[in-house]
């Protein structure tokens, strides 16, 4: 069986490398499930890439919901200006017994969905599941790991930072047949 490498899906012209001379304070959004019964997920995973760009120099802070009131969102000002770039990492895999796994949004309103891709260099990496750029087709930069091994962390987080570069292909549709996730 060949071995699936990080996959470069589709990139905004000068995102990557992420270096902290270029994006010290990094807005770090995690998108997990809980762990599962003796399979699936392996919970952490986005903290273990949290963790290395801390390590690397990165002033990371983590995304919380606020517990609004139905209507209120956070003002733009939070995010613009503060933020250098925003990293969403979604660690969601399929089962056996379900075999479609789509985001969730956080509440309320769907505070931690995507707001600011014009304004703050936005990259997304998809650790378990390679289908998810249908939820999120507006993002310009998206890559695919496939697994949460720690030697596929380790290689996401090289790639990111420009020390390695991705020659993995897709082994699937990652665009999932649709038009509007290739912009």
């Amino acid at each position: 069986m060949r071995r699936s490498r990080p996959t470069l899906v589709k990139e905004e012209k000068g995102v990557l490398p992420l270096t902290p001379d270029r994006y010290k304070k990094v807005l770090f959004v995690p998108i997990e499930a809980d762990q599962g019964v003796a399979y699936s997920v392996r919970a952490g995973a986005c903290e273990i890439i949290r963790t290395k760009l801390v390590e690397e120099g990165f002033d990371v802070d983590t995304f919380k919901a606020k517990n609004f009131f139905e209507g209120e969102v956070d003002k733009t000002s939070d995010y613009i200006g503060v933020y250098d770039m925003i990293l969403y990492v979604a660690n969601l895999s399929t089962k056996s017994n379900q075999t479609s796994v789509r985001i969730e949004w956080a509440q309320p309103m769907g505070a931690n969905c995507p707001h600011y891709l014009a304004s703050i260099p936005t990259v997304f990496v998809s650790i378990e599941n390679p289908y998810h750029l249908i939820d999120i087709p507006r993002v310009k930069t998206f890559i695919n790991t496939y697994n949460s091994s720690d030697n596929v962390l380790d290689a996401v987080v090289e790639k990111l930072l420009g020390r390695s570069t991705f020659k993995g292909q897709s082994p699937v549709d990652a665009f999932c047949g649709k038009w509007d996730t290739r912009l």
